[in-house]
């Protein structure tokens, strides 16, 4: 996921398909936390932030290591740069 979301524009021949595909990952990584918080009997935060979603569940208790260990900034980068 890291390569295609830092590809240049100019390896795009789809029309943006790999900028929309990583703003899709983005968006099923927050729904997926925002999802255990819910599960969790918590209102998640209104915010696309996944560290403040990660942060949410570290005050619950929640392990996130594994989570934190994973590139994560190019997804928040891709949502950011969508909007």
């Amino acid at each position: 996921m890291r390569s295609a979301c830092n590809r240049p524009r100019s390896h795009d021949s789809e029309g943006g398909f790999h900028a929309k595909a990583c703003y899709h990952c983005s968006q099923a990584a927050e729904k997926a936390l925002k999802a255990v918080l819910l599960a969790l009997d918590q209102e998640p935060e209104r915010t696309h932030s996944i560290e403040r979603l990660l942060c949410a569940l570290e005050l619950l208790g929640i392990e996130t290591a594994q989570l934190r260990q994973l590139p994560l900034k190019p997804l928040q980068r891709m949502t950011t740069a969508s909007r």
